[in-house]
């Protein structure tokens, strides 16, 4: 069938906005563009090897990271096995990020905090950083010294190795590892093979290494001694877990250094001849207010008889949840909110194949809605006033009850105070005037958000200093007021001066609540006739000081009371 030429021009049209539309359900980060105009940047990612993947705070999807990639808070980046990523902080400091990692970056009154989920990391701290790690042992502050740079290593196991300089001019006498504190050697797999490598200052001669299958190294398994700063591991060990250290002797034999205690695994295994299984879907970005789980799909490996599926919380599947299957996909239902690695295995009554590439679910919650804060004013003339509470209020679809609440003077949120709340609403506390934001993020067990941010919103806090309250002078209070002409009634009204007053509020009521008013007036002076007649009786008049602003405007006066009367035979008396 032929098209004529409206009809091909509409076939173009739509085939270009399908591919537009694949796209950014594969990639939604081209429409967070502007994010910057929103947030100041806290780090760049200078340098990637392999598999790196950054999520953005603002997005469900984990999308390949890009060199010169900028970092904000609350984004995510993911190293893949053999992969490395480097970044480079605000302050100067470069960071290494090492394979099967997973860092969460973020701000806290005006300090960087790296989340450590998995993985290991080091880096060179600039003079000026003030660095706040975070593990799963709690937060650790790292701090740039002295115009030096510390080099500091730190791993999920929660320690910190401090690594001295190659041109380091200390003599104190260090054994440093540079080798991992633990990982696992396959016999049969030249891959996993991996050499002791260590950093030695000081009067070290001969390093000594011992190999133990102690921690305390009750007995010593296996001594090799060396004047490098590495050294291979006797592949004719016995299977099983070794813990290895290292001894410094100087050259009169004399122990000056002991390293810290690491350890390996050596195993025989060999290398399976099924496939590993090929992801298909290998980002999965899902909601908790979704009533379908997220399901795994993989491309079916023909000699394979059923299928592994791990689920971990870290790329390095340290705490795992197993779950097999025969056909080529999975319905996960285990979800909640969160970010989870996955990895599969193809397997048959002889063998198991090794893992697959690591994918990634993302389950998140909608993003809150933030209702409008009223604006807050104090009228005091008292200059420390104390906190105030601002109450927030908030809807959100998601079945999590905790939630992060971030408030910043500028807008930027890079200084934000941080405001933790079960449920809402939640009580803000603010000390100082002046304008804030506001946004609202749903959050996980340790605070970090789990959703995209509500919308901002922002309030005043004014505090006002009112002007002085006007001191009545005539009528004085109880006074009787003779007026001889009926034809001509002036009553004067007088008040002491105001500062920085511009007008005056003049009322006149026949009740004390000020009920029934019967004269109010305004005069730019201190003073003011009445000449208006009045009737007989008993009255209460009352002033207030007006400024430029209503709300520096001053409370009314106390009220004075007089009785009004014309011609001394129509005495009044009460």
């Amino acid at each position: 069938m032929k098209l004529n030429k409206i009809e091909k021009r509409l076939f173009v049209f739509c085939s270009l906005l399908i591919i537009v539309f694949s796209y950014l359900l594969y990639d939604d980060s081209i429409l967070l563009s502007n994010r910057e105009s929103l947030n100041a940047p806290i780090a760049e990612l200078i340098e990637r090897n392999k598999d790196v993947r950054l999520k953005m705070n603002e997005s469900f999807n984990w999308a390949p990271a890009r060199t010169k990639e900028k970092l904000f808070p609350f984004d995510s980046l993911f190293t893949g096995e053999n992969s490395t990523a480097v970044i480079k902080l605000d302050d100067g400091s470069i960071l290494r990020i090492d394979g099967q990692s997973l860092i969460v970056m973020s701000m806290y009154q005006g300090q960087l905090v790296l989340d450590l989920k998995s993985g290991s990391l080091s880096g060179d701290l600039s003079q000026n950083s003030k660095l706040l790690l975070k593990t799963k042992d709690g937060f650790q502050n790292l701090n740039g010294t002295d115009g030096k740079k510390f080099r500091f290593e730190k791993d999920f196991a929660g320690q910190i190795l401090e690594k001295p300089s190659r041109n380091i001019a200390s003599q104190k006498n260090q054994l440093i590892w540079e080798s991992p504190r633990f990982f696992k050697l396959n016999k049969q797999d030249p891959r996993t093979y991996q050499n002791l490598s260590w950093v030695k200052s000081g009067n070290i001669e001969e390093t000594i290494v011992e190999i133990s299958t102690n921690p305390n190294f009750e007995v010593i398994d296996r001594q090799i001694k060396t004047v490098r700063n590495d050294s291979g591991i006797p592949i004719e060990l016995p299977d099983g877990k070794y813990y290895v250290r290292l001894k410094g002797y100087s050259k009169d034999r004399k122990l000056t250094a002991t390293s810290n205690v690491n350890s390996f695994e050596m195993f025989d295994q060999k290398r399976s001849l099924l496939p590993a299984p090929i992801l298909i879907t290998k980002n999965i970005a899902h909601s908790d207010s979704y009533n379908f789980p997220p399901v795994l799909k993989w491309e079916a490996v023909t000699s394979a008889e059923n299928y592994q599926i791990e689920v971990s919380d870290t790329p390095r599947f340290e705490q795992v949840k197993r779950y097999e299957t025969g056909q080529s996909f999975y319905p996960w239902n285990d979800f909640k909110p969160g970010t989870y690695f996955v990895r599969l295995f193809s397997q048959n009554s002889d063998s198991k194949s090794e893992p697959s590439d690591i994918g990634t679910i993302e389950v998140s919650s909608l993003a809150p809605n933030l209702e409008p804060i009223p604006a807050l004013l104090i009228r005091s003339r008292e200059k420390n006033v104390g906190t105030q509470d601002v109450k927030l209020r908030w809807q959100h679809s998601g079945k999590q009850a905790k939630y992060r609440i971030e408030v910043s003077k500028d807008g930027t949120f890079r200084d934000a105070q941080v405001v933790e709340s079960i449920r809402g609403p939640a009580s803000l506390n603010v000390k100082n005037p002046g304008d804030y934001y506001v946004r609202v993020f749903a959050a996980n067990e340790d605070g970090f958000p789990i959703s995209p941010s509500s919308n901002i919103e922002r309030f005043s806090y004014d505090l006002r200093n009112p002007l002085e309250t006007p001191q009545l002078i005539r009528p004085f209070s109880e006074t009787t007021v003779f007026l001889q002409k009926e034809d001509n009634p002036y009553l004067w009204l007088d008040w002491k001066p105001v500062l920085d007053a511009t007008l005056f509020a003049i009322q006149i009521s026949s009740d004390p609540e000020f009920n029934n008013i019967i004269w109010d007036e305004k005069t730019d002076r201190n003073r003011f006739l009445v000449e208006k007649r009045i009737p007989n009786g008993r009255y209460y008049w009352r002033v207030k000081a007006k400024a430029d602003k209503d709300e520096t405007d001053s409370d009314w006066s106390t009220p004075n009371r007089f009785y009004l009367v014309y011609k001394k035979k129509d005495i009044f008396f009460e």
